[in-house]
């Protein structure tokens, strides 16, 4: 029986608008992601352990959603979103001066970055504990799967376009002036997310907390919510272990930076050609079998890496690999989200949805961590 409460109706106009933000954040959390994240590492001569690392403090920093639990149930998911964003947006301008650090101090330019890096993922995780509830509060298990159907494929569209026209602008290597400009549009990408919030509606909050420990607790003592926490464990260690290292090893065959964004950029189209068609199938036939239907396309894809190397041939299987990727893992993402949405205890969202959360991504970054720990004891060099 689901823990589901029926509540308002989600306002269509709120619904725009979380759609709108969160094609703006995607352009605003890009310059300190992966790819184009690693490639700016890659550029200061950072090695697999540091690319590594890189991913792993993304994700790792998502434990901190545990923190600001208690402040969305006391003061509302809206109010801790634009809290953490505005500092997010302070936390974001030094990146703009890059640049500048790369030129006269060279050897504080990576410590530098990894350090502004980390500073933002904190801020910007600190808000995140209220995004999933919000969302949770303006969509209905009949229609779930067609709003993430809808909202993934508009910013995977965003996230394309803009990978693309960084990879026509970088060619062999990305200049300095490109990474400026992409970190500039970043920047007001972020102030523009805030105000994509302001009108969208939430259900109201308890107005109090409960301690961290219980808060976590609870979702542990759930039955159901127990077996899809270690589902998400399982999976994202499986993803950890490969996903940071696909822009490393194109490098490491010798592609150029081009490539680098442009393979990505297929893996998000790949999702926007089918994440709509996944969304309408899971409202129509379950969760069930569209789980198994996406393990087996991303062992398939995994699995094509092993064929992959720097000839013609080898560059197609790349993107073709990639697409593939993106079809599979779409399809998947929308279905976790679907089943947790569907479990979730109205006046304990928060708890459940940052503990399956943080669960997930600190699975994917320690995964990271150890894989690039792996390939620099391996002596892999890009």
């Amino acid at each position: 029986m689901s823990h589901e409460n029926a509540g308002p109706q989600p306002d269509p106009r709120s619904q725009r608008y979380l759609i709108c933000a969160s094609c703006i954040a995607i352009l605003a959390a890009n310059i300190t992601c992966a790819p184009f994240s690693t490639l700016v590492a890659l550029k200061m001569g950072a090695t697999p352990f540091y690319i590594g690392a890189l991913n792993a403090i993304h994700l790792g920093t998502f434990v901190l959603q545990l923190v600001t639990m208690g402040q969305v149930q006391r003061r509302g998911k809206k109010f801790v979103l634009i809290l953490w964003n505005t500092l997010t947006l302070i936390a974001m301008v030094p990146l703009l001066f890059l640049p500048e650090i790369w030129k006269h101090y060279r050897e504080w330019a990576l410590p530098s970055f990894m350090i502004l890096v980390s500073i933002r993922h904190v801020t910007r995780t600190m808000s995140l504990t209220a995004w999933m509830p919000l969302l949770h509060d303006n969509t209905t298990a009949e229609n779930r799967g067609r709003f993430f159907g809808r909202m993934r494929t508009y910013w995977k569209l965003i996230l394309l376009i803009w990978l693309v026209s960084l990879a026509l602008l970088a060619k062999d290597e990305a200049p300095w002036w490109l990474i400026r400009s992409a970190m500039a549009i970043g920047l007001l990408s972020q102030g523009i997310y805030i105000l994509c919030l302001l009108p969208a509606k939430e259900r109201s909050h308890l107005g109090r907390s409960e301690s961290m420990p219980k808060m976590i607790s609870r979702p542990l003592r759930d039955h159901r919510f127990r077996w899809m926490l270690l589902y998400i464990l399982c999976y994202g260690t499986a993803l950890g272990l490969a996903d940071p290292f696909r822009v490393v090893y194109l490098k490491s065959l010798g592609y150029p930076d081009s490539v680098l964004l442009l393979g990505p950029a297929t893996l998000f189209l790949g999702g926007i050609l089918t994440q709509f068609a996944w969304g309408k199938l899971a409202d129509r036939i379950g969760n069930r079998g569209i789980f198994s239907i996406s393990h087996v396309g991303m062992m398939v894809a995994i699995a094509a890496w092993l064929l992959v190397d720097n000839t013609t041939s080898g560059l197609v299987l790349t993107l073709i690999v990639l697409a593939t990727i993106g079809i599979f893992n779409g399809g998947n993402s929308i279905v976790q989200t679907r089943y947790m949405f569907s479990i979730v205890q109205q006046d304990h969202q928060a708890a459940y949805i940052t503990v399956a959360t943080v669960l997930g991504m600190v699975s994917i970054g320690l995964a990271g961590l150890a894989g690039g720990a792996l390939l620099t004891l391996s002596l892999i060099h890009i």
